[in-house]
């Protein structure tokens, strides 16, 4: 039988075992087995936070300049946020891949840190700056124009996957735009056809849902976003179809009321818009006729009182009557040149209800608070005198 382990113990307290003596053929039993499994997880994607420190470590940028980065590779669509998280566009990702193509050098890390580094020397007179840019700039400029003619086009890249023009069954081919990448009927603009990237539903333009058709020509509409962020369902018609429709949260179509009405002013029909406030009629005729009607909760218009031969006192142009938080009034045509407003005729603004109230107040308050004031001018004029009373010396004192 195998002599049992001796346990030694050296310095720091860590147990060492001695091999037991074996032999060839020996039998080893087994006290127990255990089995782990162990996945190589990516490295944790780029936060604000994180990406700013990565630039300080490497020597990238100063602090004025980490704002502006950020804020590029997100403007150009390089990039989208995600829980606090950057995740890569299919657009940054193509155009990652041309700029490592054709300038490697360039991108290296150490090329901008060293960059800096001798733009540092230019500012303390220790290198001649016309010697730095010729240096960097002639082999950049050739790098340039051997790009321009070699690189591949980002735009119409033929989609090598199964999905195919959802209105002609035609060939999608690669485009990109400021929100990120999309396919598209290789046929444009015979046909318009859009898809979604796929995996990117969520992101890119495309129908949230069930597929909405456009109520005026009958084409599909697509999930686009506007400038300032906000979701809405655009015709694939346009531009000869220019029809869009309000979305909710869901991406589902808001249904709007059914009016039909004339323009009061030019006799052209007026159509069912959705601004800030809500619904609202707005003349065809637009931008030549800028007559519009406020809808209410319940889908009426609202009617406004006409007013004609008002002008504005700041430019001369026509005032117009506007609906506003508080109720109608009259605004001036030339906004937002001029944003002159006034009350509709014969209602008076808040300052001047405020300057006749003060003037119809009730005498006997004018008359208390009058005493008021007597009373605590009396009364500071007595304690003044008696103040100078008591500074004064008695005569007797001197004797």
């Amino acid at each position: 039988m195998p002599e049992p382990p001796k346990n030694e113990k050296k310095e720091g307290s860590t147990e060492i075992q001695d091999l037991p003596k074996l032999e060839e053929s020996d039998k080893l039993a087994m006290d127990h087995l255990d089995t782990t499994q162990h996945f190589t997880t990516p490295p944790s994607r780029y936060s604000e936070a994180s990406l700013v420190r990565a630039l300080e470590k490497e020597g990238i940028g100063r602090p004025s300049t980490y704002a502006p980065i950020i804020r590029t590779i997100r403007e150009r669509g390089y990039v989208r946020l995600e829980n606090r998280a950057f995740h890569a566009t299919e657009l940054g990702m193509a155009v990652n891949d041309i700029l490592v193509r054709n300038f490697d050098q360039v991108m290296e890390y150490k090329f901008t840190a060293d960059m800096e580094a001798n733009l540092d020397k230019v500012e303390h007179g220790q290198v001649d700056w016309v010697t730095l840019v010729d240096d960097f700039y002639k082999p950049f400029s050739l790098r340039v124009e051997e790009a321009t003619k070699l690189a591949e086009p980002l735009k119409n890249k033929p989609w090598t996957g199964e999905e195919k023009c959802p209105l002609c069954q035609s060939d999608l081919v690669m485009r990109y735009s400021k929100n990120g990448a999309f396919l598209g009927c290789s046929t444009y603009p015979d046909c318009k056809g859009l898809l979604s990237m796929p995996g990117e539903d969520d992101e890119s333009d495309g129908p949230k849902g069930d597929p909405v058709d456009c109520p005026s020509c009958g084409k599909l509409m697509m999930l686009k976003t506007s400038r300032y962020g906000k979701e809405f369902l655009a015709c694939t018609g346009y531009p000869e179809c220019k029809t869009t429709l309000s979305v909710d949260k869901e991406g589902k179509p808001i249904a709007l009321p059914e009016i039909s009405r004339d323009c009061d002013k030019c006799g052209k029909p007026m159509e069912v818009k959705v601004g800030r406030r809500g619904p609202f009629l707005a003349c065809s005729d637009y931008p030549q006729c800028k007559y519009t009607l406020p809808i209410d909760k319940e889908g009426q218009v609202v009617v406004l009182p006409m007013i004609e031969g008002e002008v504005c006192e700041k430019c001369g142009s026509e005032m117009i009557v506007k609906t506003g938080r508080r109720g109608p009034f009259l605004a001036c045509s030339a906004y937002p040149k001029c944003k002159n407003a006034k009350p509709l005729p014969g209602e008076k603004d808040d300052k001047a209800e405020k300057d006749e109230k003060e003037e119809k107040a009730p005498k006997a308050e004018k008359d208390k608070k009058a005493e008021k004031v007597d009373k605590a001018e009396k009364g500071d004029k007595a304690s003044k005198a008696k103040k100078v009373t008591t500074a004064k010396k008695d005569p007797k004192d001197d004797k």
